[in-house]
Formats: structure tokens, C-alpha cells, sequence
């Protein structure tokens, strides 16, 4: 067998007897809480909390496939230490929240069970806030799950980060690009029985799609190390073709249609698998649909049609309509965990602050 069919990491296909790794450690500054949605099925909660109460809007964080809270520490600690409360959940089957199992998680589990878990987290949130709304943050997959939690009316957000996501308008190009940067992608599916873990069974295939060239191995060996030992089928299966109401997107993001920006849309120039033409296309999508909005309501449109653009070393960003569309030089799909972190954290703080 050739050896890029080889998995390096072990497939598992059932829950181990006992833990097989620690929970993920977290800086002081963050902690870990539980949600309970039914008898033994507690979601797994971080919160950062700023040491003086603020009067800014929390931020709610939503991790994409094979991720969890964990994610979003780094982010989660730049932020807090800039004033703002933030919150990120562990899905079902992802971080420390409850597992269902490899069957129930992979062919079990789609769009409606992952959405109902994050509205569950979203409203504790607004019950710890006091009923204040949050900006809602998602990446990957997340990202597709905030669209179509949005689109869905589960929820109304003081603002939209969608950070690498899958559109609205389907990822299929998404996986055209990881079957080009993976020629043995359906393969090694098939020699790996249709285990969900197989585009990512070795560090050399997590490096290749989740980061940029530049960040360390030794790195990507330390990260993949929380990763989940499966992942839903149905989520990524759900979204491979429209799967939204942009025009109902924008109307349950605050303030849509009135002066400053409400959506961020976030692109890493080395990202491998969404790239930089899929949210490019993403950003505009909604751009029109804030325009339909404003021409809806009879409104002036001019003062979000203001085309605000700039480029620097580290990012390119433009924004109109209502919407910022950002890209990350040099940074791959998790440019939350990657070299450019700190440079993607100060975008998010920079689009925050302007609300």
C-alpha cells in the first residue's frame, strides 16, 4: 500500500474505556464551564472575562470541523485583555462537551443537532449578559453553522465575523481545492473505509490544510493533538449547495442598513482549502443583499456604499455595504491558531470597536 494511504494517526472508531488525553489546559485568564442540555450531555463552555466590567458587546465564538473551544484561546486572550467578554462552545462530540459516538456523530449528527447546541450556549450567554447580543464569530464549518443559524431566525447577532467559512452559497469548491491539494484524497477515503478523520489521518495532511507552509511542524503535532478522533458527515454534507437566506442573514444582524460595518468577512491568503475567492464572493453575496435591504425600506443607502480600502505587509481590506472583506497575507485556514494570530486578532478588535 502506498504510503500516503498509511494514517499516521491511529482511526478510532468507538469511545475508548477510559479518557485517552487530558482536557486542554487554559491561561488563567480563561475558564472552563458546563452546559447541560439533558442527563450526560454537557457542553463544554470557555469564557474570558475582562477584570473590570464592560459595557461592550460579548463575543461568541463558533469552531469549524475537527476544532473545538480550544480554537479560539489565543483570540479569546488578546480580547479580554482589551475589555471585551468573550464566550466560544464545544459542539457536541468536539473539546469536552458530551460524545455521541462515531456512528451518531458522523451519520447522525447534522446542521439542526449542531445548531441547537450553539443556541443552547447562545442562550446561557445572553442570560449571563443580561440579555446583551453578541457578536457572533465563526469559523470553517462554524461559519457555515452561523449563516444558516442566522438564515434559520434561531438567533439575532449584534454583528457577523465569518472567519475562512463556508458559504452560504454551498462549499463545494472548498473540497475542489482540498481534492487538488490532496490527490489521494478519495483513496485513501476509500482504503480508510469512510472514516472521517482521512484527509487528516497524518500531521504532514493537518499542516497542509489547516496552516500556512511557514508554521512549525512540531506545532501542528502539539495542536492536532486535541483534535476529535471523528467528525459529522452531515455537517459538511449540508452545506455543499445553498443552504441559506442571505436576505434573512442580514436582516437578523443588528443595525444592517445604517452607517459602519456589521459584518466582517476574513480570508487567509495561504489558505489552502477556502482561499480567497470563495469569501471575496461571500462578502459581495452580502453586500447585495444589504443593498436589497436598504432599497426595501426606502432608506438612504448612501453612507454604506462609502467604499472604505487599504493594504498593508500584513493584510489587504476593503469594505461597502455594510460588509469589511479582510485577507491575512501569509495565513493559512486556522488563522486564528497560525502565525498571523495576532494580526487576525487586531482586525477582529479593529471591525469590533467601529460597531
Amino acid at each position: 500500500m502506498p504510503i500516503a494511504l498509511i494514517p499516521s494517526h491511529s482511526l478510532r472508531w468507538s469511545l475508548p474505556s477510559t479518557p485517552s488525553r487530558p482536557s486542554h489546559p487554559l491561561p488563567p485568564s480563561i475558564t472552563r464551564s458546563f452546559i447541560t442540555t439533558s442527563p450526560q450531555k454537557d457542553l463544554e463552555l470557555l469564557s474570558a472575562l475582562p477584570t473590570t466590567p464592560s459595557s461592550y458587546p460579548p463575543l461568541f465564538f463558533l469552531h469549524g470541523g475537527f476544532g473545538g473551544a480550544f480554537v479560539w484561546i489565543e483570540w479569546m486572550t488578546f480580547l479580554q485583555q482589551h475589555g471585551y467578554t468573550c464566550y466560544a462552545i464545544s459542539l457536541r462530540g468536539h473539546g469536552e462537551s458530551w460524545n455521541p459516538g462515531f456512528w451518531r456523530m458522523a451519520w447522525g449528527t447534522g446542521l439542526p443537532e449542531l445548531s441547537e447546541d450553539a443556541r443552547c450556549a447562545w442562550n446561557e450567554v445572553l442570560r449571563r449578559e443580561r440579555g446583551r447580543l453578541p457578536i457572533l464569530v465563526g469559523h470553517s464549518s462554524g461559519g457555515g453553522l452561523a449563516q444558516y443559524m442566522l438564515s434559520e431566525s434561531l438567533i439575532k447577532a449584534e454583528a457577523l465575523v465569518l472567519c475562512g467559512a463556508v458559504p452560504g452559497f454551498g462549499g463545494l469548491g472548498i473540497y475542489w481545492n482540498w481534492a487538488k491539494l490532496d490527490p489521494w484524497f478519495l483513496l485513501r477515503e476509500y482504503f480508510h473505509l469512510m472514516h472521517p478523520r482521512s484527509p487528516l489521518s497524518s500531521t504532514t495532511l493537518v499542516h497542509r490544510a489547516f496552516f500556512s507552509p511557514r508554521f512549525p511542524r512540531a506545532k501542528v503535532e502539539q495542536w492536532q493533538r486535541w483534535m476529535p478522533d471523528w467528525e459529522s458527515m452531515l455537517w459538511p454534507l449540508g452545506m455543499m449547495r445553498t443552504f441559506v437566506s442571505f436576505s434573512r442573514i442580514v436582516k437578523n444582524v443588528a443595525g444592517m442598513g445604517e452607517p459602519g460595518t456589521r459584518i466582517c468577512v476574513i480570508a487567509g491568503s495561504e489558505d489552502t482549502l477556502v482561499g480567497v475567492n470563495i469569501p471575496k464572493r461571500l462578502a459581495g453575496i452580502l453586500r447585495d443583499s444589504v443593498k436589497a435591504l436598504t432599497e426595501n425600506k426606502k432608506a438612504d443607502s448612501s453612507a454604506v456604499e462609502l467604499m472604505d480600502e487599504f493594504e498593508t505587509d500584513e493584510i489587504y481590506s476593503d469594505a461597502s455595504l455594510g460588509v469589511r472583506y479582510v485577507v491575512l497575507k501569509g495565513a493559512g485556514h486556522h488563522f486564528q491558531n497560525d502565525i498571523q494570530q495576532e494580526t487576525g486578532a487586531k482586525q477582529l478588535l479593529a471591525f469590533i470597536e467601529q460597531l
